[in-house]
């Protein structure tokens, strides 16, 4: 019986070592755990550093003015040296003729007296009422057609002259403004015969009445 319990023992022994090993390790890591945690904080100082500006630099050297001094200057003239002789030139007046100015002949124009005959004569004083040479080739617009309206009678004051040509004085009458254009091309394009009094061609002046169709 004691070689059985002998090993027995040991291993006990061994095991309680084993337990003592591992808490006194755990004891170890609490303690170091504990120190830790209350170990102080490392402590930063900070400090502020004044940078100072460099002196002004020294002021340049005074400039030194040398001092003025008045020296005499002598002057040694030899002689009076050679004369220059002076010639009397005497001034000749030059009489310079100026030319004779052209006589330019100037012919006066003769201005020969236009007379105009600007008079007209009525129709009554006219030995011939004037005939009218050319058609009358004209129309109504559209814009005055399309009112229903197909023909429309104007009346100009007008002046025949020696040649038959018209000349329109005023409109005595238009009741419709649109038939500016084509009074105008009725003046233009209208020839008359010459009127004649006493059989010479004169200026007539008369009221015209014209019809107009569409």
């Amino acid at each position: 019986m004691t070689t059985m319990q002998f090993p027995s023992l040991f291993n006990q022994a061994r095991a309680t070592l084993f337990s003592l090993a591992i808490l006194a390790f755990a004891l170890v890591l609490l303690w170091a755990g504990n120190w830790l945690k209350n170990a102080s904080p490392t402590t930063v100082t900070v400090r502020t550093v004044a940078l100072s500006t460099p002196p002004p630099p020294p002021p340049p050297p005074p400039s030194v003015q040398q001092p003025m001094v008045d020296t005499p200057i002598t002057l040694h003239v030899q002689g009076a040296g050679p004369v220059l002789q002076m010639l009397d030139v005497q001034q000749q007046k030059i009489d310079i003729q100026r030319p004779d100015a052209p006589a330019l002949h100037t012919a006066q124009p003769q201005w020969k007296n236009l007379e105009v005959n600007w008079d007209t004569f009525s129709l009554d004083d006219l030995d011939d009422v004037p005939t009218l040479l050319t058609p009358l080739r004209t129309h109504l617009p559209k814009s005055i057609t399309r009112l229903g309206i197909n023909e429309v009678i104007v009346q100009l004051h007008i002046v025949v002259d020696e040649n038959g040509k018209v000349e329109l004085i005023k409109v005595v009458s238009n009741p419709y403004p649109e038939l500016k254009p084509q009074i105008d091309q009725l003046v233009r394009s209208s020839r008359f015969t010459p009127p004649k009094k006493g059989n010479e061609n004169v200026r007539v002046e008369f009221n015209w009445p014209i019809k107009i169709h569409s």
